[in-house]
Order: C-alpha cells, then sequence, then structure tokens
C-alpha cells in the first residue's frame, strides 16, 4: 500500500513537471517552443534511462545486503529531487538550470524500476498481472491525470498572485495580454506562474519518499509472503 501510495504521488510530480517544462522553459527563459522541447528531450533522454538504470541494476546490488534498499532507495532519491527542482528552476543560466534539472530527473525516476519489481515480487505467480495492472493504474491514471491538473491549477493561482488585485484571467486569457500595454504585466505574471507552480510540485516528492520509508517497515514480511488469487 505504502509503495504504490508512494509511487502515486511521485508519478503526480514527474508528470506535473514533465508537462509544463517546456512551458516554464519558454517563460523564464525566453527561449522558442522549438528550442525548449529539444532542451526538454536532452533532460528526459539522459534521466530516464540513467533514472532507470540506478533505481534497477543499482537497487538490485544494494538489495543483496538489505532488501530494504528496494524502498530506501527511492525514498533517498525523491529527497534529493525537491532541493535539486527548486535549485534548477532558480536559475538564471540556462546550462546551469539543464544541468541541475537532469540530476533532479535522474533521483526522481529511481523509484520507477523498484515500484514495479515490488508489484511483482510481493505476490504470487497467479495474481501477478492483476499486480501489474494495479501498479500501471498508479502511475499513468492518477499520475498522469493528476499531475498536469494539479500544475495547471497552481499556475493559475500563482500566476493571479504575481498579477495584483485585477483579473488575470480576464486580462490576459492564455497568458497573452488583450491590450498591448498589459502585455509586459501578463508576460511576468505568467512566467511567475508556472515557475512557482513546478517548484510547488516538487514539493510532493518528500511526501511520496515518506510512504517509501514507511514501506521499509514490513517490506521483508511482506516480500516473503505471497499472495496468491483464490482458487476456483
Amino acid at each position: 500500500m505504502h509503495v504504490l501510495i508512494g509511487a502515486a504521488l511521485a508519478a503526480t510530480a514527474m508528470n506535473g513537471i514533465g508537462q509544463f517544462l517546456a512551458r516554464f522553459i519558454v517563460s523564464n527563459h525566453h527561449l522558442g517552443f522549438a528550442a525548449a522541447g529539444g532542451i526538454l528531450g536532452e533532460i528526459s533522454g539522459v534521466s530516464m534511462a540513467s533514472g532507470m538504470a540506478l533505481g534497477g541494476f543499482g537497487m538490485d546490488w544494494l538489495a543483496k545486503r538489505d532488501r530494504r534498499w528496494y524502498v530506501w532507495g527511492p525514498a533517498i532519491g525523491l529527497v534529493i529531487t525537491t532541493p535539486l527542482f527548486i535549485l534548477g528552476f532558480m536559475q538564471g543560466d540556462i546550462n546551469r538550470m539543464i544541468l541541475i534539472l537532469i540530476a533532479a530527473h535522474v533521483a526522481m525516476f529511481v523509484y520507477y524500476t523498484p515500484t514495479l519489481g515490488l508489484a511483482a515480487n510481493m505476490v504470487g505467480a497467479s495474481m501477478r498481472g492483476t499486480s501489474a495492472w494495479l501498479a500501471s493504474l498508479v502511475l499513468g491514471l492518477v499520475g498522469v491525470g493528476l499531475g498536469p491538473t494539479i500544475v495547471g491549477m497552481l499556475s493559475d493561482f500563482f500566476a493571479q498572485r504575481s498579477f495584483g488585485a485585477e483579473s488575470f484571467k480576464a486580462a490576459c486569457p492564455g497568458g497573452q495580454a488583450l491590450v498591448h500595454s498589459m502585455a509586459g504585466a501578463c508576460s511576468a505574471a505568467s512566467a511567475a506562474g508556472v515557475k512557482d507552480a513546478v517548484m510547488a510540485i516538487a514539493l510532493v516528492c518528500l511526501w511520496a519518499a515518506l510512504h517509501f520509508v514507511l514501506a521499509s517497515r514490513n517490506l521483508a514480511k511482506d516480500l516473503d509472503t505471497h499472495y496468491d488469487a483464490p482458487s476456483a
């Protein structure tokens, strides 16, 4: 239960940041969408492969000494992730931002592979299909469904707070000013909104880490108890 809750929270943060990262780069670093897409591909390509490999091979190696590393590793990665994301989003230099965000994504993706492994290893062969479905549901439907939605709502909230007393949505629909004289204010509020939103969702990784730590209390017992589907 704690592994799935932790994975759901981590996936929420991961997908929320992932869907708005290009928008953040365009708004805060004043690049075009093509350039932002190239940077996004660079960050995700390096970090996904590295983080998942570290979570798989690295946790298998450490688990030979103590099986709790299957949840300790993701917890440590997620704790490291939060300050790295916040530091990366605060960078004015694009190259420093890229390097820090790559490190943040590597640390984040460590949770992914052990989660899939634990979902299979905590049940018997007759329930592995159901377990895989449940893990996919949590990572996909919950993470993809909630993450971008929450970040979008937070972005609107923080943009309004930055904009002031006047209605941001009325003056800047879609982040674009209706009146030319408001263009600068709309752009600044939109940039501040998405920046604050992605930094805020990064805090969810700390919550996710807590559940992976809680899972360590009974992990050995759960791995030794294979739950099977009831016989017909």
